[in-house]
Protein backbone atom coordinates (compact mmCIF):
# COMPACT_ATOMS: atom_id res chain seq x y z
CA UNK A 1 0.00 0.00 0.00
CA UNK A 2 3.12 2.12 0.92
CA UNK A 3 3.65 2.28 -2.90
CA UNK A 4 0.72 3.99 -3.74
CA UNK A 5 2.03 6.79 -2.27
CA UNK A 6 5.68 7.05 -1.94
CA UNK A 7 6.03 6.38 -6.09
CA UNK A 8 4.41 9.38 -7.18
CA UNK A 9 6.00 11.64 -4.81
CA UNK A 10 9.67 10.15 -5.26
CA UNK A 11 8.71 11.14 -9.22
CA UNK A 12 7.11 14.16 -8.16
CA UNK A 13 10.47 15.05 -6.36
CA UNK A 14 12.65 14.15 -8.83
CA UNK A 15 11.24 14.93 -12.00
CA UNK A 16 10.87 18.30 -10.39
CA UNK A 17 14.78 18.91 -9.52
CA UNK A 18 16.03 16.89 -12.82
CA UNK A 19 16.24 19.83 -15.47
CA UNK A 20 18.01 22.22 -12.16
CA UNK A 21 20.57 20.20 -11.36
CA UNK A 22 22.97 20.68 -14.16
CA UNK A 23 22.66 24.64 -14.22
CA UNK A 24 22.92 24.38 -10.39
CA UNK A 25 26.43 22.15 -10.14
CA UNK A 26 27.91 25.01 -13.24
CA UNK A 27 27.09 27.54 -10.97
CA UNK A 28 27.91 26.46 -7.65
CA UNK A 29 31.38 25.09 -9.43
CA UNK A 30 32.45 28.21 -11.94
CA UNK A 31 31.97 31.20 -9.38
CA UNK A 32 34.66 32.18 -7.62
CA UNK A 33 33.94 32.85 -4.29
CA UNK A 34 35.40 34.01 -0.60
CA UNK A 35 36.77 31.55 1.38
CA UNK A 36 33.22 30.79 3.89
CA UNK A 37 31.33 29.66 0.59
CA UNK A 38 34.27 27.09 -0.73
CA UNK A 39 34.04 26.35 3.22
CA UNK A 40 30.38 25.25 2.53
CA UNK A 41 30.86 24.09 -0.63
CA UNK A 42 33.25 21.42 0.84
CA UNK A 43 30.76 20.89 3.85
CA UNK A 44 28.34 19.89 0.64
CA UNK A 45 30.27 18.04 -1.23
CA UNK A 46 31.60 15.93 1.67
CA UNK A 47 27.79 15.19 2.87
CA UNK A 48 26.48 14.20 -0.50
CA UNK A 49 29.37 12.21 -1.05
CA UNK A 50 28.56 10.52 2.39
CA UNK A 51 24.50 10.27 1.69
CA UNK A 52 25.78 7.94 -1.92
CA UNK A 53 27.82 6.03 0.30
CA UNK A 54 25.61 5.00 2.63
CA UNK A 55 22.61 4.70 0.31
CA UNK A 56 24.83 2.11 -1.34
CA UNK A 57 25.70 0.49 1.86
CA UNK A 58 21.85 0.26 2.77
CA UNK A 59 21.02 -1.04 -0.62
CA UNK A 60 23.57 -3.95 -0.06
CA UNK A 61 21.92 -4.83 2.99
CA UNK A 62 18.32 -4.39 1.66
CA UNK A 63 19.34 -6.94 -1.28
CA UNK A 64 20.89 -9.10 1.17
CA UNK A 65 17.88 -8.94 3.48
CA UNK A 66 15.62 -9.79 0.40
CA UNK A 67 17.58 -12.92 -0.96
CA UNK A 68 14.89 -14.92 0.91
CA UNK A 69 11.90 -13.52 -1.29
CA UNK A 70 13.76 -13.51 -4.42
CA UNK A 71 14.31 -17.23 -3.22
CA UNK A 72 10.59 -17.62 -2.70
CA UNK A 73 9.73 -15.70 -5.79
CA UNK A 74 11.89 -17.81 -8.42
CA UNK A 75 10.70 -21.17 -6.73
CA UNK A 76 7.10 -20.67 -6.41
CA UNK A 77 6.55 -18.80 -9.31
CA UNK A 78 4.21 -16.39 -7.68
CA UNK A 79 4.96 -12.43 -7.41
CA UNK A 80 3.62 -10.55 -4.35
CA UNK A 81 1.38 -7.71 -4.98
CA UNK A 82 1.52 -7.29 -8.85
CA UNK A 83 -1.53 -5.30 -8.35
CA UNK A 84 -0.05 -2.70 -6.38
CA UNK A 85 3.22 -1.79 -8.21
CA UNK A 86 0.39 -1.03 -11.47
CA UNK A 87 -1.31 0.77 -9.27
CA UNK A 88 1.20 2.98 -8.14
CA UNK A 89 2.82 3.38 -11.62
CA UNK A 90 -0.79 4.77 -12.53
CA UNK A 91 -0.88 7.22 -9.29
CA UNK A 92 2.48 8.26 -10.35
CA UNK A 93 1.60 9.21 -14.21
CA UNK A 94 -1.44 10.92 -13.06
CA UNK A 95 0.36 12.93 -9.91
CA UNK A 96 2.97 14.08 -12.58
CA UNK A 97 0.58 14.93 -15.13
CA UNK A 98 -1.22 16.96 -12.04
CA UNK A 99 1.36 18.85 -10.67
CA UNK A 100 2.60 19.40 -14.83
CA UNK A 101 -0.96 21.09 -14.77
CA UNK A 102 -0.89 23.09 -12.22
CA UNK A 103 2.17 24.04 -12.38
CA UNK A 104 1.53 25.36 -15.93
CA UNK A 105 -1.74 27.31 -14.41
Amino acid sequence: MSTLLWLPLIAIHVFAYLRRIPRLVADDWSKSSGRSLQKARGLRLGMNLSALLIGALAAFLVLLIAAPWITWITTTGDVPGPFLLIAGLLVTALALLAAKLLRWG
